[in-house]
C-alpha cells in the first residue's frame, strides 16, 4: 500500500493506489527445490513412488532402476500418462493426486535435480498412440532467456504401439554411485526391502535394481511377546483406521531377542503401504510418546500404519503437531506398556553395546588399580571398622598357587596366605603373624536387593595381586534398585548396575554412572557403615584416583 499526500490549502488529503506485481518465481527455484539433505535410496524412492502411483489394478507393476556409469535410468511399466497428468507432472506443486504416494506434487521434480543437473521424463499412456517427453538441463534453464515458466516446450510425438510406460533419465549426476562399489546398490535394495515391504509381500509389485530384486525386510518379532493392534482413532470412522504390531526384536541367526544401544529400536511407520520413518519412538514431546528412548526398551520393534494421519512434503515424517497423530501415539503407547511389562519380567544381563562395554571395563580396571592408593587406605584405616578393613583385605590380597613352607605350616592349591592387620602400626599391609586360612564360603552382599547369579565361568588369577571386582549392566534389578553388589565365594566382587529407566540415560552415559556405582559400592564394603557421608567421601576419591590412572593410561 503506499499513500501519496498532497496539500490544498491547508488540508492533508489521503489517497490509496492498488498495484500488482509479478510473483513468478525466480529460476533458481527449480534447482533450489533439489538442494535437500536426501540419501540416494530416499531420492530414487520419490521416483518409485510415482511409479507405484501408476500401477494399473489387478496387473502387476514392474520397476527397473539402472544405476549405471553416467547416469540413472527408472522406467515402470505402469498406465502412463496422458498429456494433462503429463503436464501437471512437471509444475511444482501441481497434484490431484488423492490417497497416493505422491500427493504434493514436489517429489519428482526435487528428486530429479536433487540426483542430477539435467533430467528427461518420457512417458507413454495405455490407451493412446501419443508419447511425451520433458527435458530439462538446468544450465540451459538459467542461461537461456527464452526458457521460462509460461511456455517452457515439450514434445508429442504419435506412434502405434500397445505399450505403456513412464521413464525418468537421470544425467550430469550430482551423486556418486560408484565411488563405493555396489554398496551403494546393496544399500538401495536393502532400503527398498523396508520401505516397500508391505507392497512388495502382495506380490503385485516387482522392483529390480541393476541386476538384482528387492526383497521383502522386515525386522522379526519374537512370537510369544507379539501383541497385534487394530482400532479407529474416530468411533465407527474406518477413515482414522491405525493398525499392526509391537513386541520384542528377535535375532533368527542367534535364536534370541536382542536390542541396541545404536537406536536401532522403536516402530516402522507407513502411510498407504510407504515407510515414512524407520526405528521411530514416536515421540510428540516429553509426555507424549509410543516408546521412552533408553537403553531398556531396546528390544522393542514394531510395524504401525497410519494412513490417515498427514505428512510432511518430503514424506520423512508425519506432522506430528497433527491431532490424529496425537492421539493415535496415546493408543499405542498403552500397547508398548504391555511390552515393557514383559522386559521387566525377565529379569537379567543386559546387552550392552561392545563400546559401551569396553569402556566400562577400563573404568573398572582403574577403579580396581585406585582401590590400592596410599590416599585410599588412609581413609579406610581412618574411618572403617575391624570387619571393614577386613573386608579390605578380601580385595587386596596376594593369591598364591603351589606350595609354600611357612615354619611348620603348609599351603597347597588354591590355600590363600594373607598377612594379619596390625593396628598398632597403623598399616593395613604391616607385617605381624603369618595366618593361613580357607577361602571362605559365605557370600557377602549389599544392602540393596540384589539379584543371584553364578559366575563358574569367571577364571581366578593364581600369581601376582588380583583386584576381583568385576561389573555387570542388569535389566530389571530385582527390587528397581539402581545397582547392588555382591561379595563371592570365589572371592570375586560383583557390582551391578540397573538399566531400567529410573534415570533417563543413554547409552553413552552408562560407563560413567557405572564408575559411580562401582566406587560406591567398595566404599560400603570397605568401610562397613552406616555413614553415608564417610561412604561419599571414600567414593569421590575412589571416582578421583580413578580418572586420575584412566588419564595417565589415554
Amino acid at each position: 500500500m503506499r499513500k501519496d499526500r498532497s496539500r490544498t490549502k491547508g488540508s492533508l488529503y489521503l489517497k490509496m493506489i492498488k498495484k500488482s506485481l509479478n510473483i513468478t518465481p525466480d529460476k533458481s527455484l527449480m534447482i533450489k527445490i533439489g538442494q535437500k539433505n536426501y540419501k540416494i535410496q530416499e531420492a530414487i524412492a520419490e521416483l518409485v513412488d510415482n511409479s507405484i502411483d501408476a500401477m494399473i489394478p489387478n496387473e502387476k507393476l514392474f520397476i527397473s532402476v539402472n544405476l549405471l556409469k553416467d547416469r540413472i535410468i527408472v522406467e515402470d511399466n505402469g498406465c502412463g500418462m496422458n498429456e494433462k497428468t503429463f503436464t501437471n507432472a512437471v509444475i511444482l506443486g501441481k497434484s490431484s493426486k488423492i490417497n497416493k504416494l505422491g500427493i504434493y506434487g514436489l517429489g519428482l521434480k526435487t528428486a530429479c535435480v536433487n540426483l542430477g543437473k539435467k533430467f528427461t521424463i518420457i512417458s507413454s499412456p495405455k490407451g493412446e498412440d501419443k508419447k511425451y517427453t520433458f527435458y530439462f538441463d538446468e544450465d540451459e534453464w538459467m542461461k537461456i532467456k527464452s526458457l521460462n515458466w509460461s511456455d517452457y516446450p515439450y514434445e508429442v510425438n504419435f506412434e502405434n504401439k500397445a505399450e505403456h510406460y513412464t521413464k525418468i533419465i537421470i544425467e550430469k549426476l550430482k551423486v556418486n554411485l560408484h565411488s563405493f562399489g555396489r554398496r551403494v546398490e546393496n544399500r538401495i535394495i536393502s532400503d527398498f526391502g523396508l520401505r516397500y515391504g508391505l507392497m512388495l509381500q502382495k506380490g503385485n509389485l516387482i522392483i529390480k535394481i541393476s541386476d538384482a530384486y528387492v526383497e521383502p525386510n522386515f525386522p522379526q518379532c519374537e512370537d510369544e511377546s507379539k501383541i497385534n493392534f487394530d482400532f479407529n482413532l474416530i468411533e465407527n470412522d474406518p477413515s482414522t483406521r491405525i493398525y499392526g504390531w509391537v513386541g520384542l526384536k528377535w535375532d533368527v541367526i542367534r535364536e534370541k531377542v536382542t536390542g541396541s544401544q545404536k537406536g536401532v529400536y522403536g516402530f516402522i511407520t507407513y502411510r498407504n503401504g510407504r515407510l515414512i520413518t524407520q526405528y521411530d519412538d514416536l515421540k510428540v514431546d516429553n509426555e507424549i510418546f509410543a516408546i521412552r528412548r533408553h537403553p531398556q526398551w531396546a528390544t522393542i520393534i514394531g510395524v504401525v500404519n497410519m494412513d490417515c494421519v498427514p505428512i510432511e512434503s518430503d514424506k520423512r515424517n508425519f506432522i506430528q503437531e497433527h491431532p490424529l497423530y496425537v492421539s493415535a501415539i496415546q493408543k499405542i503407547r498403552e500397547y508398548v506398556k504391555q511390552i515393557e511389562e514383559v522386559i521387566k519380567g525377565r529379569e537379567g544381563e543386559s546387552e550392552i553395546a561392545e563400546d559401551i562395554k569396553e569402556i566400562t571395563e577400563e573404568l573398572t580396571n582403574a577403579a580396581e588399580k585406585a582401590l590400592g592408593e596410599e590416599e585410599i587406605k588412609n581413609i579406610i584405616e581412618e574411618n572403617s571398622d575391624e570387619e571393614g578393613i577386613n573386608n579390605y583385605g578380601k580385595l587386596i590380597k596376594k593369591s598364591i598357587g603351589g606350595r609354600i613352607v611357612r615354619g611348620d605350616v603348609f599351603v597347597e592349591d588354591d590355600k590363600e596366605y594373607r598377612n594379619s592387620v596390625n593396628k598398632n602400626t597403623g598399616s593395613i599391609f604391616a607385617k605381624g603373624t603369618g595366618k593361613i586360612r580357607m577361602p571362605k564360603t559365605k557370600i557377602q552382599k549389599g544392602r540393596v536387593k540384589v539379584l543371584e547369579e553364578k559366575y563358574d565361568n569367571i577364571d581366578i588369577e593364581l600369581e601376582g595381586r588380583t583386584f576381583n571386582v568385576k561389573h555387570q549392566f542388569i535389566k530389571n534389578l530385582t527390587g528397581d534398585a539402581l545397582r547392588s553388589w555382591e561379595m563371592t565365594d570365589k572371592g570375586f566382587f560383583i557390582v551391578k548396575t540397573n538399566i531400567s529407566p529410573l534415570l533417563d540415560l543413554t547409552g553413552k552415559e552408562y560407563p560413567v554412572f557405572a564408575l559411580h556405582n562401582i566406587c560406591e559400592s567398595l566404599s560400603e564394603f570397605c568401610l562397613n557403615t552406616n555413614d553415608n557421608s564417610k561412604i561419599i567421601e571414600l567414593r569421590d576419591e575412589l571416582i578421583r584416583k580413578t580418572y586420575q590412572i584412566i588419564s595417565t593410561l589415554s
